[in-house]
């Protein structure tokens, strides 16, 4: 996969485009948020998915956090996602 750095004469923000990669499990209905940090990209996905989708900062898949349903450890549904410090 390659990226694309993008920057338009208007304004001195520069955009990098990021190809993610395409995986059968990875049906992206309404991304309603997107967080990325230095190793991580997160898509909040609070459609008919209402999950998690996450990937490295080269587009590669990682994860998706899927607990849907009532049980202990699960949830209803998704409105917001927070990237917290990980570090000990």
């Amino acid at each position: 996969m390659s990226s694309e750095t993008l920057i338009d004469s208007n304004d001195t923000t520069a955009y990098k485009i990021i190809p993610l990669e395409k995986r059968d499990e990875v049906v992206l209905d309404r991304c309603a948020k997107i967080m990325m940090n230095d190793s991580l990209i997160c898509l909040l996905d609070n459609g008919a998915g209402r999950c998690v989708y996450i990937y490295g900062t080269d587009g590669r898949f990682i994860n998706k956090i899927f607990k849907l349903g009532r049980a202990r450890y699960e949830y209803a549904s998704v409105a917001d996602m927070y990237q917290g410090n990980l570090s000990n």
